[in-house]
């Protein structure tokens, strides 16, 4: 556990780990690698915000009574997942 607490790769105790953490804090290819890395994480993170934001306006957008096909161009939802938020709705309303 010290070495994941550690700044310092001459002071790390496994070796493998180390060399990893040298070469992302000291080379330039280690920066560009970590980086892309972070650079998709990123994205990742907003992919799914998006796809979050809109799965809620196809609930709101169900809930006013909006066509599948309607709620499909606007949100950018595949109609299966429209159709499986329908269907969720559906058989939670009286």
């Amino acid at each position: 556990m010290q070495d994941f607490n550690c700044n310092n790769p001459a002071k790390m105790h496994y070796k493998e780990l180390a060399d990893r953490v040298n070469y992302f804090k000291t080379s330039k290819e280690g920066e560009i690698d970590m980086t892309d890395i972070i650079e998709a994480y990123a994205e990742n993170k907003v992919a799914k915000a998006v796809h979050q934001s809109n799965v809620e306006v196809a609930k709101n957008l169900l809930a006013e009574g909006m066509s599948e096909e309607f709620i499909v161009r606007i949100t950018k939802l595949s109609l299966e997942e429209v159709r499986a938020l329908a269907e969720k709705q559906r058989t939670r309303c009286p």
